[in-house]
């Protein structure tokens, strides 16, 4: 579905019938242009898949896939690279963070956080932090996470 601010209506866009991907549950997506749209991770079991939705041409590029599977993540951008914080990996909780180079198309580790967190929130501010909100963090989701983090983008420090 894509939503048109200036007509106020919804409407389907739909792939070419000859494309094979598929979209899954619980990913996590961002602009990263007003042409082009970061998709990651989601499934069950979770997926390391990224891919990018040309919204003009309509079409689905494959992209370096995620060092680790995750769904139920959370995504933002800072400082020009793509983050992705925390989720499930199918098996546990995630702490993880991965940064996105997207010139170079190229996924990296970086500092974790303090606390596993999947269905958690993110944004970015002033583009030199990251703050991470809630989630759950347990074996349930009863076990709610209500603790807030801050990432320093330019000392990998949460």
């Amino acid at each position: 579905m894509c939503y048109d601010v200036n007509e106020d209506e919804w409407t389907f866009k739909k792939l070419p019938d000859n494309t094979s991907h598929r979209f899954y549950q619980c990913s996590a997506s961002i602009a990263l242009s007003p042409t082009e749209i970061l998709i990651t991770g989601g499934g069950s079991p979770a997926k390391k898949d990224a891919r990018i939705f040309m919204t003009q041409k309509n079409e689905i590029l494959n992209k370096a896939q995620m060092t680790e599977s995750r769904n139920a993540h959370a995504i933002t951008i800072c400082k020009g690279n793509v983050f992705v914080l925390g989720g499930f990996s199918g098996k546990q909780r995630l702490c993880s963070v991965e940064k996105y180079n997207i010139r170079e198309d190229k996924w990296n580790q970086v500092a974790p956080m303090k606390d596993k967190r999947h269905y958690l929130s993110v944004c970015s501010v002033a583009d030199t932090n990251i703050y991470a909100f809630g989630g759950f963090f347990g074996s349930t989701e009863q076990e709610i996470n209500d603790t807030i983090e801050m990432y320093e983008v330019e000392k990998n420090q949460w």
